[in-house]
């Protein structure tokens, strides 16, 4: 039997499992890239939170020196905050111009390094701000205890009055505290890793922070705004704990199918049921490619076979259908003036056909019918010698029909349909009648 065969190839158990950890390891590979390429956009990020508050350190060390000429008091901390500031900056310049060639390990330790020299920044600026408190508090108790001694000498000075000791200094003592201990419950925060949503909410509570001015205030806004906002990040923490590096590694592996699939990336909730989600879209995504490629792998495999046993291919063409399916057709010269037909579907079914070649669509003459019948016979044990092949390359099929060689099969297939691999010509020029030939014709 050797009409027109149609079967679905598939993969062995076996063999398909090669593919799937052959794509994997691939993947692991685009995955640890895409990984990398995303620390390193966040190392820079950490960076340049670094050189904010360099700028920041360098302008608290000149409002230091300032103090010193206003009050002739030394700030003490300054020369060392502002050396090793100066070691901080040069550290964290030299982990910038690497981390754009690190990779893997390398990456994770230049973020650890720069959370550090953040980490070590805001505790310079926060102990030199509160030296330079110091300084100007004792100065401002130095002058209140001219004035009120100058009072109590009753010079020519009457409008003078005695102020009442350490009122003014003991405020200011306190607001800056109350300030202080604010802006520490808000540092565990900032290198946190926080989502957007409570960052842009951290933005916002430490702007306002800034215009606060009185205790009372700095005390409620601490109570009403801070420690709520403190115990959603909590919250959130221990959700990072649970899912953080099982999510992340999940949105990695997305990112990379859904190139892979040339699907559009959606955002998938940081949660319990968010991570569900994000999982089983990946499981999809690795299914739909793992058929993809064995798909892709038979077809590769049938073209070798059919090259291996000595067919030509001479042709081929891909055809879209309304409904979607798609087709990929390619021609292999059979004997001279024939060739197979080799159709795969998108849905992984292959349909083999013997045909005449010609320029033009048309029914073939009973002359062209015989001699394909005759050629199906022949294809017909090719036909098991190719299953055979690809069995060994461990492709198996599921026959849909395998038709007899039946006159009803005769076929001519219109090159014009295809693009042809060469200038030569494979059509067979259909012999001419004789004149006897012809007069039976009309007869």
């Amino acid at each position: 039997m050797s009409g027109p065969k149609s079967s679905r190839y598939t993969l062995t158990a076996a063999q398909r499992r090669a593919l799937a950890e052959q794509l994997e390891r691939e993947r692991q590979l685009r995955i640890q890239a895409e990984r990398d390429q995303r620390q390193r956009e966040e190392n820079f990020d950490l960076y340049s939170d670094v050189s904010a508050l360099i700028k920041q350190n360098n302008k608290l060390i000149d409002e230091a020196e300032q103090v010193r000429r206003e009050t002739e008091m030394r700030v003490a901390l300054a020369s060392s905050v502002l050396s090793t500031t100066k070691l901080l900056s040069e550290r964290a310049q030299t982990i910038c111009n690497q981390i754009r060639d690190s990779q893997g390990n390398e990456l994770l330790e230049q973020k650890q390094s720069l959370i550090e020299i953040k980490s070590t920044l805001r505790t310079l600026y926060s102990e030199l701000n509160n030296d330079i408190s110091e300084v100007q508090s004792q100065h401002r108790k130095q002058l209140e205890s001219v004035i009120n001694n100058s009072a109590d000498l009753s010079f020519d000075a009457p409008s003078i009055t005695k102020a009442e000791p350490h009122k003014s200094t003991d405020n200011r003592q306190s607001e800056a505290k109350a300030r202080q201990k604010c802006i520490n419950a808000l540092a565990e925060v900032e290198d946190s890793g926080v989502p957007a949503k409570l960052k842009d909410e951290y933005n916002g509570i430490s702007t306002k922070l800034a215009d606060i001015q009185t205790c009372d205030f700095f005390e409620n806004y601490y109570s009403l705004t801070i420690v709520p906002f403190l115990k959603e990040c909590k919250e959130w923490g221990k959700l990072a704990e649970r899912i953080g590096e099982k999510f992340k590694a999940a949105e990695s592996e997305y990112r990379v199918l859904c190139e892979e699939q040339d699907e559009q990336v959606r955002q998938f909730d940081f949660s319990e049921e968010g991570l569900a989600n994000l999982k089983a879209e990946v499981n999809r995504l690795k299914t739909a490619k793992l058929d993809d490629e064995e798909q892709a792998y038979i077809s590769q495999t049938i073209d070798d076979v059919m090259v291996e046993m000595g067919y030509k291919l001479i042709g081929n063409n891909e055809v879209t259908k309304k409904s979607g399916k798609h087709f990929k057709k390619e021609l292999y010269l059979f004997e001279e003036g024939t060739a197979v037909n080799v159709m795969t579907s998108s849905t992984g079914q292959i349909t083999m056909e013997l045909g005449l070649l010609d320029t033009q669509d048309r029914i073939p003459d009973v002359e062209e019918t015989d001699t394909l019948c005759r050629q199906m016979r022949t294809f017909c044990g090719s036909y098991a010698e190719l299953e055979k092949k690809l069995a060994e390359r461990g492709i198996v099929s599921k026959h849909i029909s395998l038709l007899p060689p039946e006159a009803q099969f005769a076929q001519v297939i219109n090159v014009e349909d295809y693009n042809m691999s060469d200038d030569e010509t494979y059509v067979k020029e259909k012999k001419k009648a004789t004149a006897s030939e012809q007069k039976a014709m009309h007869y």
